[in-house]
């Protein structure tokens, strides 16, 4: 793992809020902006001691991704209106009853599988093995 002194943790989070808590970008930022070598997984690892600053950085974002989405509702695009409003009733209105069900047919080409039990009894007499195997 690469260095991480030159840079101070308020720094540090404020890259990593920057570039959406992605490891890679944060790491590409530090490096072009600062001049300081620090790979993927120094900010991994440095980035995993903040759990909860980087959660936030994660609620954030989708809070960032919902507000683009309900921005489309409001499209000249009817297409695109509609299929923003599809994926907010199919993945947000569920609590409102908007699932999409798949109906799946469990039986064999349309008629009904018979589950009773049948009504008959097997009498074993010895184990069924040949003698020498």
């Amino acid at each position: 793992m690469e260095t991480e002194g030159k840079l101070s943790d308020e720094e540090f989070l404020s890259f990593l809020r920057a570039n959406c808590g992605l490891y890679a970008k944060t790491a590409k930022a530090i490096r072009e902006q600062l001049g300081i070598k620090y790979s993927r997984q120094a900010v991994r690892s440095r980035a995993e001691r903040f759990k909860d600053e980087l959660e936030d950085i994660r609620e954030e974002n989708l809070d960032k991704a919902e507000e683009v989405l309900y921005n489309l509702l409001d499209s000249e695009d009817e297409k695109i209106k509609f299929q923003a409003a599809q994926f907010i009733l199919k993945n947000i209105g569920k609590e409102r009853g908007f699932t999409e069900k798949h109906l799946i047919d469990h039986t064999s080409k349309g008629e009904k599988i018979n589950t009773e039990k049948p009504n008959f009894t097997i009498n074993v007499i010895g184990s069924g093995i040949p003698k020498g195997i």
